[in-house]
C-alpha cells in the first residue's frame, strides 16, 4: 500500500490492531520490521501499564495480511517431562513410560 492512500484515521497501535484483526502484536511488529508494513511514529500516549506506545502501523495493510496469518502450533510435552512431573521427581527418578513401577 502507498502512503498517499493511508488516511490519518487509517492508523492504529498494535492492541487495537490486535483486537480488530486477531493477529497477534508480536507477529504485527516482526512484519513491520521485515518491511510487510509500513510503521509509524505514535504521540506517546500511555497504555495503561506504565509504558508509552510509540509506534502506529496503517490497519488496511494489516488487515489485508490477516487472512494469510496461521497461528504455530505449540509443541506438545514429552513423554519423560510428564512422568517426572507425575512421580514428583526430578531428572534422577525419571521412569521410562513402559516401565512397572511395583516391579
Amino acid at each position: 500500500m502507498r502512503l498517499v492512500e493511508i488516511h490519518p484515521s487509517d492508523l492504529v497501535y498494535a492492541d487495537e490492531a490486535t483486537r480488530r484483526t486477531g493477529v497477534p502484536g508480536q507477529v504485527i511488529r516482526q512484519w513491520a520490521r521485515r518491511g510487510r508494513i509500513q510503521k509509524f511514529s505514535g504521540d506517546g500516549r500511555p497504555n495503561g501499564l506504565g509504558h508509552g506506545q510509540r509506534t502506529m502501523y496503517a490497519l488496511p495493510e494489516i488487515a489485508a495480511l490477516a487472512p494469510s496469518y496461521r497461528p504455530t502450533p505449540q509443541r506438545a510435552p514429552h513423554a519423560a517431562c510428564f512422568v517426572a512431573a507425575r512421580t514428583g521427581g526430578g531428572w534422577s527418578n525419571l521412569q521410562s513410560p513402559t516401565s512397572d513401577p511395583n516391579a
